[in-house]
């Protein structure tokens, strides 16, 4: 552009292939009113199914095409027109297992990020992709059905401890119910995992503070209830009930020389007023403490 004004090109276009798609919607309709012009009766005016659209596509002509919108001068310019043939659920189920960019084997990615072994049978294949067809959105269908079934799936199971999602045709049908099945089933792998996350964070605890702190089965479980009532992780209930304790652990620590603290369940319900008590009795020497009865 020189000037101001834009300078224009010419292009020859002589070994250029051109390739225009789309769904042409209503497409069947303008051809089924050519067709039948002159007919009465009641099959001028039937609805098209899938197999009858795909025909009446397949004899589009010029004419259809401008009546569509499109201009006389651009048609031209298309000689060569094919119309594919929906897919059916079958053609969808094999997309689904054997396309190089298949949804479902991202997903198979996405679970084995998680260090999840995620098994699809066969039947629930075919049950995923008759509900993919029933989209009419051809491949595209199949993200829709599949996102239905794993969102919440994808949201749950990596902190669980579970290691294999195996889907059948009733998760297909019922998702959160199968969900909530193997959650049951497998409670006593999710009560491992709070464990681990309690004990790495009394480490990165000791790490930061160099005080040692552990809790007893009481607390434990104060905590993991903590978590299930709150919907927080173990870790966030952890770094809560601390974020003030640490402070006052380290008064106690350095009044009594104790490194080491096991707390329980009481400490869970009210951290405030537990540690309030260990930095007062820090505090007190042999004499003025309280006696043991």
């Amino acid at each position: 552009m020189m000037g101001g004004t834009k300078s224009r090109g010419v292009i020859n276009t002589r070994h250029i292939l051109f390739i225009v798609s789309g769904a042409f919607d209503k497409l069947t309709d303008i051809i089924k009113n050519r067709l039948n012009h002159q007919k009465i009766g009641f099959d001028s005016r039937a609805e098209s199914s899938d197999d009858e659209s795909g025909s009446l596509l397949q004899g589009a002509e010029t004419r259809d095409f401008i009546d569509f919108g499109f201009e006389p001068e651009f048609v031209g310019r298309l000689p060569v027109r094919v119309a594919c043939e929906p897919l059916s659920a079958a053609d969808l189920a094999l997309i689904m297992t054997t396309s190089e960019g298949s949804i479902l084997k991202q997903y198979h990615r996405d679970f084995e990020g998680f260090g999840i072994d995620l098994e699809v049978s066969p039947e629930a294949i075919r049950k995923i992709a008759a509900r993919a067809y029933l989209q009419k959105t051809g491949a595209r269908g199949i993200l829709t059905v599949l996102e239905r079934i794993f969102r919440d799936f994808k949201f749950e199971l990596p902190s669980t401890g579970i290691r294999k999602l195996s889907v059948s045709e009733d998760t297909v049908e019922n998702p959160g119910a199968c969900l909530d099945k193997l959650l049951r089933e497998n409670l006593h792998l999710m009560e491992d995992v709070h464990r681990e996350d309690i004990e790495r964070f009394f480490q990165h605890f000791l790490n930061e503070t160099g005080i040692h702190v552990e809790m007893d089965s009481d607390g434990m479980e104060a905590i993991v209830a903590r978590s299930n009532e709150s919907n927080l992780s173990v870790r966030s209930v952890c770094e809560s009930l601390f974020k003030d304790a640490r402070h006052g652990l380290a008064i106690v620590m350095r009044n009594t020389d104790t490194t080491r603290f096991t707390l329980s369940s009481d400490f869970v319900k009210q951290p405030d007023a537990v540690i309030s008590r260990m930095v007062v009795e820090s505090f007190k020497t042999p004499e003025t403490a309280e006696p043991n009865e």
